[in-house]
């Protein structure tokens, strides 16, 4: 079985089983993946560098041995991609995910504008 990644416009963007949702902020205390918002709870949920160390910036669905997982990704697809997670998922309606996440990923590292 081929490992779970981050679904992707270029691919579909199915949803992999045992996919965490993306999420409004996650609590304070958490952490969460600067690409898709996604709340980086366990050590599992990191992404990794090049070295193989985790990445404490981006989770293992969309940052893999130092590189993004879907590179040419936009914020509107990354947006498309979480709204159907979420709404695959019964987090919430694909129009409230899809407020939701419009307000969260412009704020999260790899779409801020500098």
């Amino acid at each position: 079985m081929a490992p779970s990644r981050r679904p992707s416009p270029q691919d579909g963007a199915h949803v992999p089983e045992g996919r965490s949702a993306p999420a409004a902020p996650p609590a304070a205390h958490l952490p969460c993946c600067q690409s898709c918002g996604m709340p980086l709870e366990k050590p599992q949920d990191f992404g990794t560098n090049a070295d193989a160390s985790p990445n404490g910036d981006y989770c293992h669905y969309c940052f893999d041995q130092g590189s993004f997982t879907a590179p040419d990704v936009t914020m509107e697809g990354m947006l498309e991609c979480c709204v159907q997670v979420m709404s695959a998922q019964g987090i919430m309606p694909a129009p409230e995910a899809r407020k939701l996440m419009g307000g969260v990923l412009p704020k999260l590292a790899r779409w801020a504008k500098p």
